[in-house]
């Protein structure tokens, strides 16, 4: 007759492999959200870049337009209309804009994540 004797260690360590999963699942539901907005900006910003260049339409104007992507993609706490910069030159459009958010992604940890985006291309 065999006995199986278990000391619990095993236990432990199961415990603190959950409790680090549910940390980490916890921290991209509150992290993953803000990159894929800012993702989201990221690609308006280069269609607003390649709209085609008209006479009537100012830079200011493009920069309103990258704004009003913002507000739909609920980022109009973090980005202000100062914040974005539009310039034509030539043949291509460029766009810069910088902002942050501060995310709190595990009880007691918040951080504050710095983006930074220079959209310039080329004008269809």
């Amino acid at each position: 007759m065999s006995l199986n004797s278990q000391n619990g260690g095993a236990k432990i360590s199961t415990l603190f492999s959950l409790a680090l999963l549910a940390a980490f699942v916890w921290a991209l539901f509150n992290v993953g959200p803000v990159f894929i907005a800012d993702y989201n900006l990221q690609d308006e910003m280069v269609q607003v870049a390649q709209k085609p260049r008209t006479r009537s339409i100012q830079d200011s104007q493009y920069e309103k337009m990258v704004l009003d992507e913002a507000i739909e993609l609920d980022l109009q706490d973090y980005i202000k209309l100062s914040q974005i910069k539009v310039k034509t030159k030539g043949t291509s459009r460029e766009i810069k804009l910088k902002y942050q958010r501060t995310v709190k992604i595990l009880p007691g940890f918040v951080h504050t994540f710095v983006f930074d985006h220079t959209v310039d291309e080329r004008i269809l």
